[in-house]
């Protein structure tokens, strides 16, 4: 705004798309600015005349350039810049053929948004590529085509909603704080692929759940997700039995899946248990103490919003004569 009518405020965007002429033109009419007009036609003409500089371009191509070398070349080059991860340029390889790829996600993002768990476009395409490749690397995807993708990218959006849904309804996790262990949901998504979009009984729900408390609770996915989820789809490629493979693989690296009463001493909502606790109050439909209203997240009114609290407020326990440590 300070140089709004400013005849030296010239749009350099302006002077690269269509030349410094109609610029040099108006500088050329102000009396005002004829002092000094052979230097604003000197800069005018230098900044058009960067159009004509010849820059060298490195091309950097053959076979052994994998998605991984991609990244790193880039990466190093890029140093001062923002850092490209393996899914940015798997998502653009997949754009070059189909431009609309990334609204297409972005609004199956937005609608899980609304419904209030908040997921990354490299999220859904790892669950993409875990559907259509069975495999954690986004380099599996260079030889998988545009209508294999756009399929992919379908199925994953059923099988992510029902996955929610079944989440939700059976463990009560039904928003994005309590939704532990994201990157676990390529592998489920693959699994109920496997299994042609369903799950087969409640057995098969329960064991599948299961699993995938104990992956939030000793944090399966917290440090390297690639690796990690290679190795357990690799549990899986034989659907038979591979339930049971990835809880025994569980078990070996924890030793012990079994709860103790020192894991609650977390007392936050980042506390690693805090999903856990949640999850106990809605499956035993534990209701406020107060308003017998049965505790989630979605109420209305005053009641609305949990909140984590000292099951006795300490102002109370003050008012009665209680020493609170």
């Amino acid at each position: 705004m300070k140089m709004k009518d400013n005849p030296l405020w010239v749009n350099v965007s302006e002077i690269m798309q269509i030349g410094a002429g109609e610029a040099i033109k108006k500088i050329v009419m102000i009396p005002e600015l004829g002092e000094n007009l052979t230097d604003y036609i000197n800069k005018l003409t230098h900044i058009d005349a960067i159009k004509g500089i010849e820059l060298h371009v490195e091309e950097v191509t053959g076979e052994d350039k994998t998605v991984d070398v991609v990244v790193d070349i880039f990466n190093q080059v890029n140093s001062g810049g923002t850092k490209l991860s393996k899914g940015d340029l798997a998502l653009a390889k997949i754009c070059a053929s189909w431009p609309e790829a990334r609204d297409e996600m972005l609004l199956k993002l937005k609608k899980w948004n609304e419904a209030g768990f908040q997921f990354k476009l490299e999220w859904l395409l790892r669950c993409i590529n875990a559907i259509l490749t069975g495999e954690s690397l986004f380099s599996a995807l260079k030889e998988v085509d545009t209508p294999r993708v756009k399929k992919g990218l379908e199925e994953a959006e059923k099988l992510i909603d029902l996955l929610l849904d079944l989440i939700s309804a059976r463990l009560g996790l039904d928003h994005d704080r309590v939704l532990g262990s994201r990157y676990s949901f390529p592998l489920l998504v693959r699994y109920l692929h496997q299994a042609g979009g369903r799950v087969i009984d409640f057995k098969e729900r329960d064991i599948l759940l299961y699993w995938y408390i104990h992956t939030f609770l000793w944090g399966r996915y917290a440090g390297s997700t690639e690796s990690v989820l290679s190795q357990d789809l690799s549990l899986i490629k034989e659907k038979d039995g591979g339930l049971e493979r990835l809880i025994n693989q569980l078990r070996q690296n924890r030793g012990d899946l079994r709860v103790s009463p020192d894991d609650f001493k977390g007392w936050s909502r980042s506390a690693r248990f805090y999903p856990l606790l949640y999850m106990l109050t809605r499956v035993c439909h534990t209701i406020d103490w107060e308003s017998g209203i049965e505790l989630k997240d979605n109420l209305l009114g005053k009641t609305a919003g949990l909140q984590v609290h000292h099951i006795f407020p300490k102002s109370l326990l003050y008012e009665k004569g209680y020493l609170v440590i």
